[in-house]
């Protein structure tokens, strides 16, 4: 009856986390870092659920032994980069296929069930070292962006269990392999919890103003992430996916922009592209007008002709002449 309870609880971990990283792909359909923390707890599952079955059955494929091993560095690589990145650029993807490329050829070359005592010997002593190394270097990442006064708290916590379970891994080589998994679930657990916590934190703002001191703050993040990224250049920008940017619920940003700049989203954000659009008409020679407004991410030539003059009084070609 015990080992019926070890394993439903060890399982429905399992499930738990493949269900967040199933819930993360769908909503990140761009490339953001949280895409890398969705490929990060699949390869959990993949990892546990593999040594969970291993437990409690006894025997398994050799294939299955690899592919668990093998999870280690993707798992790895996938957390470094969601650490690492605040926005996913090409190296990133660079990063984690070569890797994946350099594990099918060695997993072809060299599959573990014809050189067992290789990889029990040598090769798992390596992946090990090699997944410490990206744990080390996650951790130095977070402490430059906790320098840098960047926020942390979701990645801190996220790395802060994957530490804990690769902790709780090596503690059952020594004492029972089920520890592992059973760690594995607490520590999901725990950070789901976290989660949920942060969501009820984040609707604080739902109905309250917010404090001045608060607001400024954000103003300046919420200017700082759109400006820095360039992000007014995406066409059709959405509430929803600067929020998530941020960390901030979607009516909470509505809200700080609505009660302390007196904009909606669309106008905060065309303001900033009008901005755009003045440098480049004074600077920029090889560009049509039309082709400037598209560069600065208004979507049709008509909107953007009619937000111009309104925000400045004037039309582009004025504008040009006026400042030639």
């Amino acid at each position: 009856m015990q080992n019926e309870i070890l394993f439903f609880f060890s399982a429905l971990g399992i499930f738990n986390t493949l269900c967040i990283s199933i819930y993360l792909f769908l909503r990140y359909k761009v490339f953001k870092p949280y895409l890398f923390l969705a490929i990060f707890l699949l390869f959990v599952t993949a990892r546990v659920g593999i040594s969970c079955f291993y437990f409690f059955q006894g025997k398994i494929a050799p294939i299955f032994i690899q592919i668990g091993l093998l999870s280690n560095l993707l798992m790895g690589v996938s957390l470094y980069i969601f650490i690492s990145s605040k926005h996913i650029k090409p190296k990133d993807f660079i990063h984690f296929f070569s890797v994946v490329i350099v594990l099918v050829i060695f997993s072809i070359a060299i599959p573990f069930s014809s050189f067992f005592l290789l990889w029990d010997h040598t090769i798992r002593f390596i992946i090990h070292g090699i997944l410490t190394i990206y744990i080390v270097g996650s951790w130095f990442q977070l402490y430059k962006k906790h320098r840098a006064k960047q926020k942390i708290y979701t990645k801190l916590i996220i790395l802060t269990a994957f530490t804990l379970l690769c902790l709780s891994f090596s503690i059952s080589l020594f004492t029972s392999y089920i520890i592992g998994p059973i760690g594995a679930t607490i520590i999901i657990y725990v950070t789901i919890l976290k989660f949920f916590l942060s969501a009820r934190k984040s609707n604080k703002y739902r109905n309250r103003k917010i404090e001045d001191k608060t607001a400024e703050k954000l103003i300046l993040e919420i200017k700082q992430c759109v400006v820095d990224h360039q992000l007014y250049k995406k066409q059709n920008l959405k509430v929803k996916e600067l929020a998530d940017e941020l960390g901030i619920q979607p009516h909470a940003l509505s809200q700080i922009l609505n009660d302390n700049l007196q904009l909606s989203f669309t106008s905060f954000i065309n303001q900033l592209r009008i901005r755009e659009v003045k440098k480049m008409l004074t600077s920029e020679t090889r560009l049509t007008i039309e082709a400037i407004g598209e560069e600065a991410g208004f979507g049709s030539k008509t909107t953007f002709f009619k937000v111009f003059r309104a925000e400045v009084g004037m039309t582009p070609k004025e504008f040009i002449k006026n400042n030639s």
